[in-house]
């Protein structure tokens, strides 16, 4: 489906490619049978209706990779389409008007017009350039978010220090990673009590083997001991993603903190530590929440949310309890993505918000929040609990 739909898009950028070298040559259709302005305005009805398949075309490709097309009347492919057959026909008919010998003017004046062309085509290039995100697929500007903040592309990955063992130049941390884990990896060291900072992994071991990597399970890893090290903790989390949670201008938000400690709430949460831990950095947290907009707008789910746009936030429910609605929020674009529905949504939008506006967009209808739900594992956090915990937040506040 996604194949055919790129080979017949291409066959009919190259039709736009022909016709526009017609018009800039001055061959248009029916040139000779009828008068030039009805060519012309047939003309430019074929290549509407040439940029309409484009675009109509466009939205099934982004359909068929299980993402909401853009709502603009020309589309990506045909952006292309149109950028690419105009530089190239400019330059055709540039070099074809060069070469004419009868043109007095044109050889007096041929290195001022190559000029004139060479600025037009290096203005088009860094319009294109600036614009090029826009001109990707959904899927690949999503998967863009997803591992932009990754140290390491494509493995993504927490490990929750439960134990620590101390040797003579070295430190044994003992807990459960979540993702691909390589020996040498350099990962970033997430606590409460201080900033971030990095280690290597020295050596790995998983079911009583050493090994030069381990995926998704109880491990054991080595680090140098130093002075850094010496601050490593119970419930640190190492991850090679980059925390990030204060860039709403590209709608980007990474909590490997929060993220890793998630992973393991089903073995810790009768630990009241680990339970205030993960609560304190939820409720000081910014979190992405999604929405769907109810006026008119431009862009995709993985745009920041344009000005003066309402929107009405989404929600889920339970197979206990299909009638309690439950508003879903969500760490990183990596959890977001597995709500396939909302991807599906044309009108969906995003928007990076503070613990405190989640917890009053809770209070119109929802019976509670709910992190990562269609994640390994989810977080509720009842009516209550948010009530409780935004007071606790207001009473630190006051101090």
């Amino acid at each position: 489906m996604k194949k055919t739909l790129l080979w017949v898009a291409s066959l009919i950028a190259g039709c736009v490619f022909i016709f526009f070298s017609l018009l800039v040559c001055d061959i248009v259709m029916f040139q000779s049978i009828v008068d030039e302005w009805f060519s012309f305005v047939a003309f430019v009805c074929i290549l509407l209706v040439l940029f309409a398949g484009i675009s109509w075309m466009n939205q099934k490709f982004d359909r068929a990779e299980g993402y909401a097309s853009q709502k603009t009347w020309i589309t990506r492919w045909g952006q292309n389409a149109l950028f690419f057959s105009l530089v190239l026909d400019f330059i055709y008919a540039s070099a074809a008007y060069l070469q004419e010998e009868t043109n007095v003017l044109v050889r007096q004046n041929q290195s001022m017009i190559l000029f004139c062309l060479m600025v037009v085509v290096m203005f088009g290039v860094i319009y294109y350039v600036q614009n090029y995100k826009n001109l990707l697929t959904r899927k690949t500007r999503i998967y863009t978010l997803i591992h932009k903040n990754e140290k390491y592309r494509n493995r993504r990955y927490t490990f929750v220090v439960e134990e620590i063992n101390e040797e003579k130049s070295n430190l044994i941390l003992k807990g459960k990673l979540s993702g691909n884990m390589h020996v040498f990896d350099e990962v970033y060291v997430y606590s409460l009590e201080n900033d971030a900072f990095t280690v290597r992994i020295l050596s790995i071991r998983m079911n009583e083997k050493t090994c030069r990597k381990a995926k998704d399970g109880n491990v054991e890893i080595i680090v140098k001991k130093n002075e850094k090290t010496k601050l490593i903790k119970k419930y640190c989390v190492l991850s090679d993603i980059i925390a990030v949670s204060d860039s709403m201008h590209d709608n980007q938000n990474e909590l490997p903190y929060i993220r890793g400690l998630l992973s393991v709430y089903d073995v810790c949460h009768d630990d009241p530590h680990f339970t205030s831990l993960v609560l304190w950095l939820i409720s000081h947290a910014n979190l992405l929440v999604c929405a769907k907009s109810t006026t008119e707008h431009r862009g995709d789910i993985m745009d920041p949310l344009q000005e003066n746009t309402s929107a009405a936030f989404m929600s889920v429910s339970t197979s206990a309890d299909e009638n309690l609605f439950i508003l879903p929020a969500f760490t990183d674009w990596d959890a977001l993505h597995r709500w396939s529905s909302m991807m599906m949504e044309k009108d969906a939008v995003t928007l990076i918000m503070k613990y405190e506006e989640v917890e009053k967009i809770m209070e119109n209808g929802f019976g509670g929040i709910v992190i990562n739900p269609f994640g390994p594992q989810p977080f509720f956090m009842p009516e209550q609990l948010c009530k409780t915990i935004l007071q606790m937040n207001q009473s630190e506040d006051d101090k």
